[in-house]
């Protein structure tokens, strides 16, 4: 059977245990979340360079099956990124450190994530290109200095 293939992926693979893999460009074999949905004794536990993180979400390496296989199920992170990144670009400042995105957030109104759940976001976007480093620093409300965020 073939498993949809996701958009980094270079290949995919069957190994001899039968877990699917999709090889991403670092030549590092990740489990296909499809193939994960359906098998729910494999684990999506893997040495990871990060590509996976692209497109899916994903637990923790020491989370249990059951996370791993909610993880393999979420397919709406897309709207949530939008969200995000929608603050970047028409939020009253040109960047942002990762609480003040969370408080610009809240302000506008916009669909209910956690302050953890909107700094994943962040991160995503960063590896997808359209967030980056403003070279900006500023200090955090404990007082630490902290990175800027602005759209690309």
């Amino acid at each position: 059977m073939q498993y949809k293939k996701p958009s980094w992926a270079v290949k995919q693979v069957v190994r001899e245990t039968g877990l699917v893999e999709d090889i991403c460009k670092c030549g590092v074999g990740h489990p296909n979340a499809e193939f994960l949905q359906q098998h729910p004794s494999f684990y999506g536990v893997h040495e990871c360079c990060g590509c996976c993180f692209l497109e899916v979400a994903h637990a923790r390496r020491n989370d249990p099956p059951t996370s791993h296989q909610a993880a393999a199920s979420v397919t709406d992170l897309t709207a949530k990124q939008q969200a995000v990144l929608d603050v970047f670009k028409h939020g009253d400042h040109p960047h942002f450190s990762d609480e003040q995105m969370i408080a610009a957030y809240e302000k506008a109104g916009l669909p209910q994530q956690s302050p953890s759940g909107l700094r994943s976001r962040r991160s995503e976007l960063v590896r997808k290109g359209l967030l980056k480093n403003s070279g900006w620093i500023t200090k955090t409300a404990a007082g630490r200095h902290t990175r800027m965020w602005e759209a690309v």
